[in-house]
């Protein structure tokens, strides 16, 4: 695994700190998609020291960016024996569905109230690269475009609290349909369910499209059965 090199710089950023920025959360992305994508398996331990010199960052950066992985539930620490993979917790995984239902439903609405033309072009284009994705049963690229749908629906809500809070919520079931993917096969219709989202939200369908939402979440279960027991009912 290279080094990471920070993101081609915008407009405006021109400054060390947003420089740092954009290299911490370049990390980041990164980490977490190899814990996502079993690259770094539950139980693993971080070696801090030498996880620093891969990515060419200090520790001190690294350990920075460790502590938002641990805040998102994807590694553990103890003290004095430094850091893990943390593996699923069932509990935490019930405790977060029983949460997403409701907030996806309202990201879905305030994104059929305040979609811009180029948030649809982004979702249009997303779920184009889905439809290609599905013949070829790329099951990495499918969990990565799940995530990057998800992100784009829930900025486009122009709320920063439900948008962080939905995407750290997201992060166990995004690992979840991977592993069920890759080890089960099980894909679901989410296709489909993308499609209704997007139609909604294009239509400018509050109702409907926090309904699609909602029925995207209620899908769920049946997709990661393999991989865990989740009853979505009280």
């Amino acid at each position: 695994m290279g080094k990471i090199q920070s993101a081609p710089r915008r407009p405006g950023e021109h400054g060390p700190r947003e420089r740092s920025r954009n290299l911490k959360l370049a990390i980041y992305q990164q980490l977490r998609e190899r814990i996502v994508f079993l690259e770094l398996k539950p139980g693993e331990f971080i070696n801090e020291t030498r996880l620093a010199s891969e990515l060419g960052v200090s520790r001190t950066i690294l350990r920075e960016i460790l502590q938002r992985l641990i805040a998102d539930g994807l590694l553990t620490a103890t003290p004095g024996q430094g850091a893990y993979v943390q593996g699923l917790d069932l509990l935490m995984i019930k405790n977060a569905y029983e949460m997403r239902i409701p907030l996806e439903g309202l990201a879905g609405r305030l994104a059929a109230e305040r979609a811009r033309p180029e948030d649809l072009d982004q979702l249009q284009g997303l779920i184009a690269q889905g439809d290609s994705l599905i013949s070829q049963r790329d099951y990495r690229e499918m969990a990565r475009l799940d995530w990057e749908l998800h992100r784009t629906i829930v900025e486009t809500t122009r709320n920063d609290l439900l948008a962080t809070t939905l995407l750290r919520l997201l992060i166990p079931f995004n690992r979840l349909w991977y592993i069920a993917m890759a080890d089960h096969g099980r894909i679901g219709n989410f296709l489909h369910e993308w499609h209704k989202v997007l139609e909604a939200i294009e239509r400018r369908e509050a109702a409907a499209a926090e309904k699609a939402l909602i029925d995207h979440m209620v899908a769920t279960p049946s997709v990661i059965s393999p991989v865990l027991s989740l009853d979505a009912t009280p």
